[in-house]
């Protein structure tokens, strides 16, 4: 048998680094018998109860109790939920941070960050992103690096969206070369890969986008000889293109957004998200393609937007 990891050599628990152990999903099931008179259960399912809604309120103290599960189950991370209707922690823990100006030219601005502990998150990371103007395009340079004591899990990701002039994204020519997705549940959540091949996600060949819409993340995906890829957005009638790269060795996911779930009056015609990606999403519990930075170590990996 294996020496078990969860303990140090002198007997006390510690966090241990399971990024190489394949994804599992666990569904843990509370249970309980109620006894009440059979007029009471007939008063809750007509929701007649004085004191108001009995079903509504146990459905509140779940959700309350699901999110003290870091405190009742040692060294389980929740981290804060930022999409409470499928009950997901999305966008990453900066994006409603303060950045500060840090370095500024006439062509480049560098902001900064310091990711603190937080909910979820025990870790201490400095943050920094380049954005530089070229005669090619926009340049963007993230740096993080591990500050605190003990390895932390990393993984970053952008939410650019793109436009060609295209009054509806039904219109654009979209090229994502990409052999494989995410398929997902209805929360979004990670289910398992599935190959482009014979799918409406097939977007190899650049072709219109039509009615199709589009949440999905995108892997195996092939770069150019600089090392590069390369997600294309054109215009047939206006003659307009812009392109997104991405290191292919660092970012090897990206999420394309069709901007169907957003407010009806920005729904598909704001743009196409085009996001790269160093990991899948919910890769903080999977750990797929989850970077670990050792104290000291530095991430950094650029990304651009070329038009034309």
């Amino acid at each position: 048998m294996n020496k078990l990891t969860h303990f140090t050599d002198g007997g006390r628990a510690r966090m241990v680094d399971v990024s190489e152990k394949p994804g599992t999903q666990r569904i843990a099931i509370a249970s309980g018998i109620l006894r009440m008179r059979p007029e009471t259960l007939a008063r809750i399912r007509a929701n007649s109860i004085a004191k108001g809604d009995v079903l509504t309120v146990a459905d509140v103290g779940a959700v309350m109790a699901a999110k003290h599960t870091a405190d009742i189950i040692p060294m389980c991370h929740a981290l804060a939920l930022t999409e409470p209707d499928r009950g997901n922690a999305i966008h990453g823990l900066v994006r409603w941070a303060i950045w500060s100006v840090l370095e500024q030219a006439e062509d480049t601005v560098t902001l900064g960050c310091r990711l603190r502990p937080q909910q979820g998150w025990e870790w201490s990371l400095d943050l920094s992103v380049t954005y530089a103007l070229t005669a090619t395009g926009l340049t963007v340079t993230p740096r993080a690096c591990n500050v605190g004591p003990s390895a932390a899990p990393f993984g970053f990701g952008a939410h650019p969206y793109l436009s060609v002039g295209e009054d509806r994204v039904d219109e654009v020519e979209l090229g994502i070369p990409a052999a494989a997705y995410l398929e997902v549940d209805d929360r979004l959540l990670p289910l398992e890969l599935a190959g482009v091949d014979g799918t409406d996600l097939d977007f190899r060949q650049p072709r219109v986008l039509g009615k199709l819409a589009v949440d999905t993340a995108f892997t195996n995906v092939v770069g150019d000889a600089d090392g590069c890829w390369r997600v294309t957005l054109a215009h047939q009638r206006h003659g307009r293109v812009v392109t997104l790269w991405a290191d292919a060795s660092s970012y090897q996911w990206l999420q394309v957004f069709t901007g169907d779930s957003l407010p009806a009056a920005s729904r598909r015609v704001s743009g196409i998200a085009v996001e790269p990606m160093t990991c899948p999403p919910d890769a903080f519990n999977s750990g797929g393609d989850l970077l670990v930075l050792e104290p000291g170590q530095e991430f950094t990996a650029s990304w651009g937007i070329t038009p034309g």
